[in-house]
């Protein structure tokens, strides 16, 4: 008993590094008879010294746990530019010790912003798309763009986009617009006369501004070339 009192002495200042150290003059106490026991003359400085190093590993669990709460409360109102803070939240839950995670006291905010964001990004595409509007041969900006805020998102977001299916159409559409107005371009030549150049121009003029896919569904071309050899000749 003697030598365990001599141990408990020699402690000194309780530190976060005191955990061994104490932990093995408790074992040794536990080994101890009762009659040993009963002979330890400061054997409350120990019990002092693990209430002392408690009440400092608390502390420092305090300090982690307000540093995931600050970083959860920084997110505030959730946009479609909270990304990085919203991760950056989430790092420091998944970093701290997982046995104070459940003491976060603001972690249901954190979920929250999450599914906001989430939430956000679908609208963002949704927007886009919705802002196209009946399709026109003006509709191509718009198009374009809502394929542009799609583009920044993964199938994750997408996959929740009600109306993807619009975007598509939308193309289509487009597209058929865009090959039409060149297929009436051509038709409307008729007969080729001294007077057809305009038409022959306007034709040709509608004709480069499609794409090469769309081109390819020109069905009437052919009637273009003809066009164009006649009047020259």
């Amino acid at each position: 008993a003697k030598m365990v009192d001599e141990k408990i002495f020699q402690l000194g200042k309780i530190t976060l590094k005191s955990e061994s150290k104490i932990e093995e003059l408790e074992i040794m106490v536990e080994n101890l008879t009762e009659k040993e026991k009963g002979q330890l003359d400061i054997l409350h400085i120990l019990e002092k010294a693990r209430e002392t190093y408690e009440t400092l590993l608390e502390e420092q669990n305090m300090k982690y746990i307000g540093k995931v709460e600050d970083a959860i409360k920084a997110i505030g109102t959730v946009t479609l530019d909270s990304g990085e803070v919203i991760a950056k939240a989430r790092k420091a839950y998944e970093d701290l010790a997982e046995e104070l995670q459940p003491r976060v006291p603001n972690y249901q905010d954190l979920t929250n912003a999450e599914q906001a964001f989430f939430d956000a990004q679908v609208a963002d595409v949704e927007n886009a798309i919705a802002a196209i509007g009946t399709v026109t041969l003006d509709s191509g900006d718009a198009i374009v763009n809502a394929y542009a805020v799609a583009q920044k998102y993964g199938e994750d977001i997408l996959s929740a986009v009600k109306n993807m299916a619009d975007l598509e159409n939308a193309s289509v559409t487009y597209t058929m617009l865009r090959v039409q107005t060149v297929i009436d371009a051509i038709d409307a030549i008729g007969t080729v006369t001294l007077e057809s150049e305009q038409k022959i121009k306007d034709a040709q003029n509608a004709y480069a501004k499609l794409s090469a896919d769309e081109k390819a569904m020109v069905t009437n071309y052919q009637k273009l070339t003809d066009a164009n050899t006649q009047y020259r000749d």
